[in-house]
């Protein structure tokens, strides 16, 4: 009975730690494509809210004609941000469900966002 037990615990870790793992990659994988084939655009905020105390936003931009959307965490105490505001947002051109936002970079002097794109 013991052993059993044991055997159980060993592969409820493995599990864990394989999802973890995989995870990982994915979002690694996801985040080198989207700066890789990043393009920087502009996005309103639609959307604010709070889930077990955290709160987080929504935010929408269009692509070619089609409204895409993401979202983030949003730390009330340091970020400064209401519906209706605009931030920029970096999408993967292939796949611009793939985005997110970034933070703390102003608007060039020329109101272009082409000109942040690194």
């Amino acid at each position: 009975m013991g052993i059993k037990k044991n055997i159980d615990a060993y592969v409820a870790i493995v599990g864990v730690l394989l999802c973890i793992i995989i995870t990982s990659f994915i979002k690694t994988c996801n985040d080198n494509a989207l700066h890789k084939n990043g393009k920087i655009t502009t996005a309103i905020v639609e959307r604010i809210y709070t889930i077990r105390y955290t709160k987080h936003f929504q935010y929408v931009f269009s692509v070619n004609g089609k409204i895409f959307s993401g979202g983030d965490v949003y730390y009330s105490k340091t970020d400064s941000i209401s519906v209706g505001d605009s931030l920029l947002v970096i999408y993967n051109i292939s796949d611009p469900s793939q985005n997110q936002p970034i933070w703390n970079i102003s608007y060039p002097s020329d109101g272009s966002v082409e000109e942040r794109k690194k």
